[in-house]
């Protein structure tokens, strides 16, 4: 497969910096709003729900009852509970707020586009990653 070097390594990291900021803030925007159903819909509130039911009870496993004092919880079991484990983490360090819910999300959205820029720049060079760091963004 050919390869198209023609980004030198200093504009490749100032491209990819940039393409990172911008995802950044425009992911970013919104970030403390309360949920409601115009972004999300009722996913980012069901997450944080099950975050801090988890932290309620001191335990790991995910629930859906509502009462966090309920002695007979119902794990959530149809997803694997990492989603769950984030924001409850997130939870624990900055507070149970709507940007803590939301925090997990952007961070895992932002390295997703360095794993896209890491993999274009192995499959056809630096020029390649930056395109598909691009594409994602």
């Amino acid at each position: 497969m050919p390869r198209f070097d023609d980004l030198s390594p200093t504009a490749t990291r100032a491209g990819l910096a940039i393409v990172l900021v911008a995802a950044g803030l425009l992911r970013g925007y919104g970030l403390s709003e309360p949920f409601d159903s115009r972004v999300e819909g009722w996913t980012g509130s069901f997450y944080a729900t099950m975050a801090r039911k988890m932290i309620a009870r001191e335990s790991l496993t995910p629930t859906l009852n509502p009462a966090a004092e309920d002695p007979n919880p119902v794990p959530y079991v149809n997803h694997p509970p990492g989603v769950p484990w984030l924001v409850a983490g997130s939870f624990l360090l900055f507070g149970e707020e709507e940007f803590a819910a939301r925090l997990p999300f952007l961070v895992a959205s932002l390295l997703s586009i360095l794993v896209a820029f890491r993999l274009g720049r192995r499959l056809g060079g630096n020029a390649v990653g930056l395109a598909g760091a691009i594409a994602l963004a």
